[in-house]
C-alpha cells in the first residue's frame, strides 16, 4: 500500500465515524508511525509503506476510532510552541492554558508562579 491509499482510506473511515478532523488525523497517525513529517507525505504520496508500519498505523487508526484522544495515541501533544510526553495517566494541555499563559505574562507578578498537579507539567 502506498502513502496516498492509506491517507485516503483513513481519512474516510475517521470521517464515517463523525471524526470533524479526519484527514489531519490520518496525516499525524500516518506521519508519527512513519517518523517523517507530514510535507513528507504529500511531497512522496506514491512511496509504498512497510507492511509493518502499515499494521502500526492501522492499529492506531482503530483507537482513534475509538475516540482515544490523538496525543495519547501520538504519545505526545504540542503545547506553547514545544512537545510534551503524554499518555493516558497525563491530563492533555488544552489550548485554553495557552490563552491564560498570555494572560499571565501581561500581568507584573513579584515572585515566581508554579502549576503544580495539574497534568503534563506545562
Amino acid at each position: 500500500m502506498n502513502i496516498s491509499t492509506w491517507l485516503k482510506n483513513a481519512a474516510e473511515t475517521l470521517k464515517r465515524s463523525n471524526i470533524s478532523s479526519s484527514k489531519l488525523d490520518a496525516e499525524l497517525i500516518l506521519s508519527n508511525t512513519l517518523r517523517k513529517d507530514r510535507t513528507f507525505l504529500h511531497a512522496h504520496p506514491d512511496e509504498k509503506i512497510d507492511p509493518r508500519r502499515v499494521d502500526i498505523a492501522d492499529a492506531r487508526l482503530m483507537l482513534r476510532l475509538d475516540r482515544t484522544p490523538l496525543a495519547y495515541i501520538l504519545g505526545y501533544r504540542d503545547f506553547y510552541g514545544r512537545e510534551f510526553k503524554v499518555s493516558p495517566q497525563v491530563l492533555i494541555p488544552r489550548p485554553e492554558s495557552e490563552v491564560i499563559i498570555e494572560i499571565l505574562k501581561e500581568i507584573q507578578v513579584s515572585g515566581k508562579l508554579l502549576d503544580v498537579g495539574t497534568g503534563s507539567g506545562c
